[in-house]
């Protein structure tokens, strides 16, 4: 079954077990951040966010689970630059 976003989500649509921007072995941060993104429904949300959190200093790991609508974050240092980040992007993130 897939949702329409209203994006270019097509049928490329990814289970919703999480998916890692590093392998686990890297997962060292600090700190493990958990987001509510409602607005994050298909790939393309998260294609977005991945590319709006790219080069934020500190992020070791991103963890979307887009049927929960979570984000994961596990990072080094202040969580403020990334929660600043996905606010612009207007999917109504929240910590």
């Amino acid at each position: 079954m897939s949702k329409n976003c209203g994006g270019p989500c097509g049928d490329h649509a990814r289970p919703a077990a999480d998916t890692d921007m590093q392998a686990s072995s890297d997962a060292s941060g600090e700190w493990v951040s958990v987001y509510a993104v409602p607005k994050m429904d298909c790939p393309s949300e998260e294609r977005m966010i991945r590319l709006a959190l790219n080069g934020v200093e500190g992020i070791r790991v991103l963890s979307f689970d887009l049927s929960n609508r979570q984000l994961k974050v596990v990072h080094d240092g202040e969580v403020e630059p990334v929660t600043s980040k996905l606010k612009t992007l207007g999917l109504g993130a929240s910590l």
